[in-house]
């Protein structure tokens, strides 16, 4: 029932804002509830993500922008290239499987190394690479140094996806 009324309410969604795909931002065309033309739409959500609310239903606004300049909201997921949530230009958005986007996180907060996937090994006292690949872990092997370690795991990591590019 949902995605019958999400279809309906984007197909009058462009009468009530506007998209501007060099800064991602939307602002309102007409007046609402506390809210006038020209006004920016949108809110932060808890995860970084901005929300836009139109006629009952939340849409991500990334998600927006891809209707926008597509036409039609796709089924997979939509990726922030930069990984900035609040980034909706086009050019920062791309169609991703799972496992695209999740190539594209960043390092995790306790990251003590600053390589994605390289980490302190404390019983051999030398640094560790790793990759996970389609669901399958790769062990790279172990280093004396993190910038040694992040190297081998950016050859395995382009091996494995057939790509050539650091």
């Amino acid at each position: 029932m949902k995605k019958y009324h999400e279809k309906y309410i984007l197909s009058d969604v462009r009468e009530h804002l506007s998209y501007n795909k060099e800064n991602g931002q939307f602002t309102w065309l007409t007046f609402r509830r506390k809210v006038k033309p020209g006004d920016l739409a949108g809110t932060k959500d808890k995860d970084g993500y901005l929300v836009i609310t139109y006629r009952g239903i939340s849409f991500k606004a990334h998600r927006l922008a891809w209707f926008f300049e597509n036409n039609s909201l796709p089924i997979e997921t939509i990726d922030h290239i930069n990984r900035n949530r609040a980034d909706n230009r086009i050019a920062n958005l791309r169609i991703a499987t799972r496992h695209e986007q999740s190539q594209n996180m960043g390092e995790y907060k306790n990251n003590k190394s600053g390589y994605q996937g390289v980490y302190f090994n404390t019983k051999s006292g030398k640094w560790q690479a790793q990759i996970t690949y389609k669901g399958k872990r790769h062990h790279v092997g172990l280093f004396d140094n993190p910038e040694d370690a992040s190297s081998a795991r950016c050859r395995l990591k382009n091996s494995l996806s057939g790509s050539t590019k650091r």
